[in-house]
């Protein structure tokens, strides 16, 4: 009778241990805090390092808010960590080379960090660990706040 009552409270134990860990991984993907917006007259080094901020928050407003990409398009789901960031100096690109036009600005900000993904989440073009990267960055003119509209190997 003992083997019995193991084996019918097996499904339960399986089934506490799963509740335990949707919990878990609901309450780790939680946002960790409010970053503030930059300025509108922010440079995009500080648009990067904000946004850098965010992600690593989980601050999907901020990050979406930073962007010019389609909302839920972002890392902001998928990253459980950025560190050790190091934003270097912006490069002037010719709008052309990005499928823009002028009045657009546009720049270059390479960048280098340690990300780490979400359990089954991630992105190909970037494993984890230590990564050279970039954002690019445009402002229709110069009063206008700098957006990220791209990003990649920097």
């Amino acid at each position: 009778m003992e083997k019995r009552s193991r084996r019918a409270t097996a499904p339960l134990w399986v089934a506490a241990a799963i509740a335990v860990v949707v919990i878990v991984y609901i309450l780790l993907m939680n946002q960790a805090k409010n970053i503030d917006m930059p300025t509108d007259d922010a440079s995009p080094e500080q648009v990067v390092e904000v946004y850098l901020q965010a992600l690593d928050a989980h601050d999907c407003d901020t990050v979406q808010a930073l962007t010019t990409a389609p909302k839920g398009e972002t890392w902001c789901a998928s990253v459980a960590h950025i560190d050790n960031a190091q934003v270097a100096n912006h490069n002037v690109e010719d709008p052309a080379w990005s499928g823009r036009t002028a009045p657009d600005e546009v720049v270059n900000v390479p960048v280098t960090f340690d990300v780490g993904w979400r359990v089954f989440h991630g992105d190909i073009s970037m494993p984890p660990g230590y990564t050279d990267w970039g954002y690019l960055l445009v402002r229709s003119s110069p009063t206008q706040p700098w957006r990220i509209f791209a990003e990649g190997n920097g």
